[in-house]
């Protein structure tokens, strides 16, 4: 079968590992018992262009792709995608994808329930153990507030539905080290997240919980995070845990998610003794870059100024010339974040709304 190689993202810092990562495209006709490789970028939007050549269409539509019979070298312009979250990529060699078969087994050994995927980490044996058997000290320091979760207050089962993905922020006791977080539901722990930390004392809490433990009606949630000093875990309250993001002048940023206001970071990546931050932002409803971009670890500000890259990718998409100075970079020195600091804050801002993404920070 004949095939061309896809498009691949390196990470910055990886640029010398570019020919490991790539995603196949596969092409085979009627009946073909031959092909060749060509190794050339390949995108969807070839595939529907690439089917007229192929069948002699006669058509004056417009495409945004070519036939991949066209195609030829390597040296075709092409935008290069992201992982979004595996900064090694992805390797097709066959011994790297069993490693990792390997290693996914090891984080969940028991896919048979929601009880095996929901428990993966260093605490995966506590899930579906009731909490009156751990150690457990109670401390006001320790403060969390739910995102998603927050309709387990009323859940009703009857519809299909349950929320079995939980975020939220959580702020910490100046000891605790680990980032790892317990989710209790009606007494059990019913799940294992994470957090990652955009302050020295807190940040944002990722988990899943097993959908077994829900029950119809109320549920009564819990977080707890392990002691660093001694065995057992810290419990604390639920209270309203947010950043108060404020601009350089000191107005609060009024974060809304609405409309056609956009923002994406593309990239954030180290370079020495620094952090560059790019991407871009735009009312693509109203066709308007935003006024300002702002920085943010945790709720200090460490880069702020108006769109400064031009962006003619956003041009493009989005149909309009008014769009193009709607790309940013920033360069923050290392030694104005937090040591323990795992994420960013990039927020747009739009006359008095704005919109934000947060970044984890990698390399």
């Amino acid at each position: 079968a004949s095939f061309v190689p896809g498009q691949h993202r390196r990470w910055p810092y990886e640029e010398n590992r570019a020919d490991l990562y790539r995603v196949p495209l596969f092409v085979k006709y009627p009946h073909q018992t031959e092909g060749e490789v060509v190794d050339a970028p390949a995108f969807g939007i070839d595939i529907v262009p690439t089917i007229v050549d192929v069948l002699g269409v006669e058509t004056d539509w417009e495409f945004d792709g070519v036939s991949l019979r066209q195609v030829e070298g390597t040296d075709r312009p092409h935008e290069a995608t992201f992982w979004c979250c595996n900064p090694e990529g992805v390797s097709t060699d066959l011994g790297v994808l069993f490693d990792q078969v390997e290693r996914n087994y090891s984080w969940i050994p028991d896919q048979s329930s929601w009880l095996g995927v929901a428990g993966v980490g260093a605490y995966a044996d506590l899930v579906g153990q009731p909490v009156s058997g751990l150690p457990i000290e109670a401390t006001p320091d320790l403060r969390w507030t739910l995102d998603l979760g927050t309709c387990l207050v009323e859940v009703d089962r009857g519809s299909g539905f349950v929320q079995t993905l939980i975020t939220g922020r959580v702020e910490l006791p100046v000891d605790v080290t680990s980032n790892e977080v317990l989710l209790v539901v009606n007494g059990r722990v019913a799940g294992v997240g994470y957090l990652v930390r955009d302050s020295s004392n807190g940040g944002v809490i990722r988990g899943l919980i097993a959908e077994e433990l829900v029950s119809d009606g109320p549920n009564e949630v819990d977080v707890l995070v392990p002691r660093t000093s001694g065995s057992g875990f810290y419990s604390g309250i639920a209270a309203d845990v947010t950043l108060e993001l404020l601009t350089d002048d000191g107005r609060p940023l009024n974060l809304r998610r609405e409309g056609g206001r956009r923002i994406e970071v593309n990239e954030v990546f180290r370079e020495g003794d620094t952090w560059i931050v790019e991407g871009w932002a735009a009312d693509v409803v109203a066709k308007e870059p935003p006024d300002r971009i702002y920085v943010f670890a945790g709720e200090t500000l460490v880069a702020f100024g108006p769109p400064n890259v031009d962006s003619a990718d956003v041009v493009r998409w989005f149909g309009s010339e008014s769009l193009l100075r709607s790309g940013f970079t920033f360069s923050i020195d290392i030694s104005q974040l937090p040591p323990d600091l795992e994420q960013v804050t990039v927020v747009a801002e739009f006359g008095s709304v704005a919109v934000g993404d947060s970044v984890r920070l990698s390399g």
